[in-house]
């Protein structure tokens, strides 16, 4: 057992302590409350300090994770696991302020399992329960998948210490977590060659936000002719909570705003410039042109490359994320869950700068402007392009 790996999980347990006792003070009651009066908590300056030394202790466990991965260390692995626990149970304990509201947005939101969760599991507390339960569930199934694919199960921790998985389950309750759980339930059952059983879970995972159905092209490879029996599912589904509303309303079509977005929002202004105005017909071009993208890496991948599958879907679902007109901060927890999969770190820094987008979304907030959108997406892409660039051309596949 590491003795630094010990230190930085108690460091994260204290931030996590101070994440929570700050969530709870009235917003006059903040230290920053004297020059950012009725700042909401996610964009004060507490919150940020806090989050900023999270993430910076997150990377440096992350760095000495890979270190560590050599030495198949099945304690260092249950220690990983443990301290998930801990934090998640820390922001449960103290009963988190953090506002357990909904907001609609394109492929996000009014999906069967949100309508599940509004008529069945109305109390926060109970929300949050439920989430952090399907989030650790997936933290224990993962080293499998990880030890399949030829990673080393430490890295686990890509997922188990994110401090956006930690605050999405544990903070904000988040129901769409039992979705992605049964993506990598998913994943996991069908490298173990369990089709039927993997059919079931990824029918079960579109019966979430259908951002997540940007997998299927990959999935259709994995399950082969089982993919019928995970799309029967997700149809099905989709007739709960149904209303006189139609299907089109309740995927959040056309889109609202662009908050979150990147890829998209710009071809709009760079469009309105050269060739139209119309800012859904770009945003339907850009979708067009990624399922053009993605069904041809998807015939190209052999349904029996078990190793690359997890890998594919994170590849897909997460540029998925780049040109969705729309994308709210929990939706980067996909990469969080995946990330481990890829040798290229840029995919995990977008689960670090998502928190500016509760900042833009919360009433008195900052609000989505250049200036957001740049301070969330620089960095993350930058570190993109530079680790697929420093790989070899034979390696570029691996790092992606």
């Amino acid at each position: 057992m590491s003795v630094k790996l010990v230190l930085l999980s108690a460091v994260s347990a204290a931030l996590y302590l101070a994440l929570a006792v700050v969530s709870l003070m009235p917003a006059e009651a903040r230290p920053s409350s004297r020059w950012l009066a009725g700042t909401p908590f996610t964009a004060s300056l507490e919150f940020w300090v806090i989050w900023g030394m999270l993430a910076i202790t997150y990377m440096w466990a992350l760095k000495l994770a890979v270190a560590l991965g050599s030495r198949k260390s099945r304690a260092s692995v249950v220690f990983v696991v443990g301290a998930a626990v801990l934090f998640r149970g820390l922001l449960l304990w103290l009963g988190s302020g953090f506002d357990g509201a909904s907001r609609e947005a394109f492929l996000h939101a009014s999906s069967p399992l949100e309508a599940f969760g509004r008529d069945f599991l109305s109390d926060l507390t109970t929300r949050r329960l439920v989430a952090v339960g399907f989030d650790l569930a997936a933290v224990v199934i993962a080293p499998a998948l990880l030890r399949g694919c030829g990673v080393p199960a430490i890295l686990v921790m890509v997922h188990a210490w994110n401090p956006l998985a930690v605050v999405e389950s544990a903070g904000y309750g988040r129901l769409e977590i039992g979705a992605l759980f049964f993506l990598l339930w998913s994943l996991e059952r069908a490298h173990k060659g369990h089709r039927w059983v993997a059919s079931v879970a990824y029918g079960l995972c579109l019966s979430g936000p259908l951002l997540l159905a940007a997998a299927v092209p990959v999935m259709a490879r994995v399950l082969r002719a089982h993919v019928v029996v995970s799309l029967a599912i997700g149809l099905a589904a989709w007739r709960y909570g149904a209303s006189a509303a139609s299907f089109v309303s309740r995927i959040g079509w056309p889109p609202a705003d662009s908050v979150g977005g990147s890829l998209s929002p710009i071809g709009s202004v760079l469009a309105g410039l050269l060739v139209t105005r119309s800012a859904w017909l770009v945003t339907l071009a850009m979708l067009g042109l990624w399922c053009l993208i993605a069904v041809y890496r998807a015939a190209l991948l052999p349904s029996d490359a078990n190793a690359r599958h997890p890998r594919e879907t994170l590849v897909l679902v997460g540029s998925f994320l780049f040109v969705a007109p729309s994308v709210l901060p929990w939706a980067f927890l996909v990469l969080a869950y995946l990330g481990a999969h890829s040798g290229n770190r840029g995919w995990v820094l977008f689960t670090l700068t998502a928190p500016v987008g509760y900042a833009a979304m919360a009433s008195g907030g900052w609000g989505w402007n250049f200036w957001s959108g740049f301070a969330q997406y620089f960095a993350p892409y930058a570190a993109l392009v530079f680790w697929w660039l420093g790989s070899p051309p034979s390696r570029r596949t691996t790092a992606g």
